[in-house]
């Protein structure tokens, strides 16, 4: 992640970069309680609470480490970076599209988007029965695990899907990932019953009319990820987990699988598209080499923080194929 995102790959610093990316991690974890406090607390009272302090601490931390690989590769560029092509940061430094402090948000919005990957697959080494709250990519993964656990028939065709795809290809690539519909079902499969972002609110900037109710220019408007997937009139049997009405040319799902699992517009999630190759490589793999079945049939509810998350460890056994 950090030769990635950061291009900064030195032998002789590596320790501290590996604190420096656990830090950012934790406080990251930490980050997502208060959020979810100063959220439901009006702006104007944010002074007053206990987390802002906190909070906008973190984020002084999170920016100054940041802030520090910036430093070091605008001063010993030539001398550390090697293929920085492959560097977002220095695609965004070089691009002159952005401003220095917008390349800093930047880089560390798309850090934060990122980190939640590493802790899933972690968690998923060291325990069977896991849990990963508090991130949006580790908590879809999630819910297509569970998914898969509960459907011996979706496994299957999914088995055959990976088998087939591995007769031609020695490997998984990106541009491979396109030649796997069945995997990309149940992935937006997943997220349309269980969007980890369940709300999003937008700011009106146009006077609306929408289903007879007006809306004026200005108004806050929130609308449901969690009920818009569940809507009967979009989505035959919506209670039903089906990844083959993904398959064929439908615009109205299109627009929804583009516009709800990571927002639109201009606050659209960033790390979109590292959280859609992360996902479907992870379970691409997993599949792979194992069948997963369910340790109980208990139904898994979700419960909604700042995002929504299994309401309880999800329990799984795996078998090698």
């Amino acid at each position: 992640m950090a030769r990635v995102l950061m291009g900064y790959e030195d032998k002789r610093h590596e320790d501290e970069t590996v604190n420096d990316f656990t830090s950012i991690i934790e406080t990251a974890r930490e980050n997502f309680k208060d959020a979810k406090i100063l959220l439901s607390t009006p702006k104007c009272l944010w002074s007053l609470t206990k987390a802002w302090p906190r909070h906008s601490g973190r984020w002084d931390k999170l920016l100054s480490i940041t802030g520090r690989y910036i430093n070091k590769y605008t001063k010993d560029a030539s001398l550390e970076y090697e293929n920085d092509d492959t560097c977002v940061l220095s695609e965004l430094l070089k691009s002159g599209e952005l401003t220095g402090p917008e390349a800093h948000i930047n880089i560390t919005d798309l850090i934060l988007a990122s980190i939640d990957t590493e802790l899933a697959l972690l968690e998923y080494l060291i325990i069977l029965a896991f849990v990963a709250r508090q991130f949006q990519t580790s908590s879809t993964i999630l819910w297509c695990v569970y998914e898969l656990s509960r459907s011996k028939e979706i496994q299957d065709k999914l088995f055959q899907e990976i088998d087939e795809f591995l007769n031609i290809n020695k490997d998984l690539s990106f541009a491979g990932l396109q030649n796997l519909p069945y995997l990309r079902g149940i992935i937006r499969e997943s997220q349309r019953l269980h969007p980890v972002g369940f709300f999003m609110s937008r700011m009106i900037q146009e006077p609306s009319t929408i289903r007879g109710y007006h809306i004026q220019k200005g108004s806050h408007v929130a609308g449901s990820m969690y009920v818009m997937g569940r809507d009967p009139d979009m989505f035959p049997e919506p209670e039903t987990f089906h990844p083959e009405r993904w398959f064929g040319d439908n615009p109205d799902l299109e627009t929804f699988i583009n516009n709800v699992p990571f927002g639109f517009g201009r606050r659209m999630c960033i790390g979109r598209r590292v959280a859609d190759l992360v996902i479907s490589c992870f379970i691409f793999n997993l599949e792979r080499y194992y069948t997963i079945s369910q340790i109980t049939d208990r139904v898994i509810e979700p419960t909604f923080r700042l995002l929504m998350v299994p309401g309880e460890p999800i329990q799984i056994r795996l078998q090698s194929r």
